[in-house]
């Protein structure tokens, strides 16, 4: 209301079955852009700190013990304290005044948690793929549930436990021929229930069941959707986003409007940007980055073969500078073809050695001096290395009197008299 009467703005609440959509008009965009920034604030909510460091452990990568009496401490308090995994925060919404008691509270329960050690296991690509396809499950059977934890973005398993529950689960990996097959997951992860996420392997909160009917974590499903840019390395594999279900067995590619149902709209717009960056990757030929610093911007190519040129070559705009970009070589030439830049960026190289063609200039072949021959025999001195040569055939002498004597031997006369004398070499 204070914002309608004070700045004349109207604000709408689109609510969905998983987020909700807010609106704000006006007529100035100074205070639409206000309470934009406000509207951002809130829904950011307060990055948990203590004593300046951030507030996390490894525990709150699972739907454990830890995130328990996490969102019990939410419902004692009536606030929301969502968890970004990928950041390792704790985010608060609700009352300031309830700010420091939530703080107090959560580092109680991480201080407790902190007594037991924890062990990290880092999978290189063979062991990510035994894990994610019912290995993780081998290991959770052997020490017991929210025990290890699966963080699929890091590729690692952590063990909250003792060093001989991480030796356990070194063993169980070490030995995981006898214990599963690659490929073949168990019961448990095969079984489509709709229980477990096959991301963290835990009971899904918040659940979403996709198409193919394997249920995720809506947490795990937009944490996923971020990393998969990670997993797309080869040029020649598509984007895409596979489900992980059924112990990684499953086939299915999510297409685009299901998962803009399921996650939200930041975790949609970063996978679209992630998708198209891909793209670009994937094509150099075809895209490219514009040059200018913080830029971002991406234009299309001059096809390879294609000559470009002062009146028909297509440009780049950069909407910063605004310079022209040639989109056939890619540099700041103006109205100069590329091939005449390429003669100025490399010193104009390439125009002297016109210009040498046409006023018949050459270079000394001892010390490759440039020498040009205006008037007078065909005996020349270069001025670089007073080397004497026969303009005719280029040979060189020590001294004036053999090169006399060559020429009037070889080629009949010192040349005094005639305009040219060809090129014998």
């Amino acid at each position: 209301m204070t914002w309608r009467k004070q700045h004349h703005l109207t604000f709408h609440v689109y609510p969905g079955i998983l987020h909700t959509t807010l609106k704000v008009e006006g007529d100035d965009v100074k205070d639409v852009a206000n309470a934009r920034r406000i509207l951002e604030e809130i829904s950011n909510g307060v990055v948990i700190e203590d004593g300046g460091k951030v507030v996390w452990s490894s525990g709150l990568n699972s739907t454990g013990g830890v995130y328990k009496k996490l969102k019990s401490i939410e419902k004692d308090l009536c606030v929301v304290i969502a968890r970004d995994k990928s950041k390792h925060q704790l985010r608060f919404h609700g009352p300031s005044e309830k700010l420091e008691l939530a703080i107090r509270r959560i580092t109680d329960i991480l201080r407790e948690e902190e007594s037991f050690p924890g062990y990290e296991i880092d999978l290189n690509p063979h062991q990510f793929s035994w894990a994610i396809k019912g290995g993780f499950k081998s290991i959770e059977q052997a020490l017991g549930n929210n025990v290890p934890v699966f963080n699929v973005v890091s590729r690692s398993i952590i063990i909250n436990g003792t060093q001989q529950q991480w030796e356990t689960a070194v063993a169980v990996m070490d030995g995981k021929s006898s214990i599963i097959e690659v490929g073949s997951p168990s019961d448990s992860a095969t079984t489509g229930s709709g229980e477990d996420c096959p991301i963290c392997f835990c009971e899904a909160d918040t659940p979403i069941q996709t198409s193919c009917k394997h249920t995720y974590c809506l947490e795990c499903l937009e944490g996923y959707c971020r990393s998969a840019p990670s997993s797309t390395t080869s040029k020649n594999t598509n984007f895409s986003i596979k489900c992980q279900g059924g112990g990684g067995t499953c086939t299915t590619i999510f297409t685009l409007q299901e998962l803009k149902g399921h996650v939200s709209s930041s975790a949609f717009d970063d996978l679209l940007k992630s998708s198209f960056e891909a793209h670009v990757q994937r094509h150099p030929d075809t895209f490219r980055y514009c040059p200018t610093p913080d830029c971002g911007h991406v234009y299309r190519c001059t096809p390879t073969g294609t000559t470009a040129n002062s009146m028909g070559a297509a440009t780049h705009t950069c909407p910063n500078r605004l310079e022209r970009l040639c989109t056939s070589c890619h540099a700041r030439h103006g109205d100069h073809t590329c091939a005449e830049y390429k003669d100025i960026a490399s010193g104009g190289r390439a125009a002297l050695e016109k210009l040498k063609r046409e006023l018949d200039i050459r270079d000394c072949p001892k010390c490759t001096t440039p020498i040009e021959k205006t008037e007078g025999c065909n005996h020349m001195t270069c001025a670089g290395c007073r080397a004497h040569i026969c303009w005719v055939c280029m040979e060189v002498f020590e001294s004036s009197d053999p090169c006399y004597g060559h020429m009037n031997e070889v080629h009949g006369g010192i040349g005094l008299g005639l305009d040219y004398y060809p090129r014998i070499w």
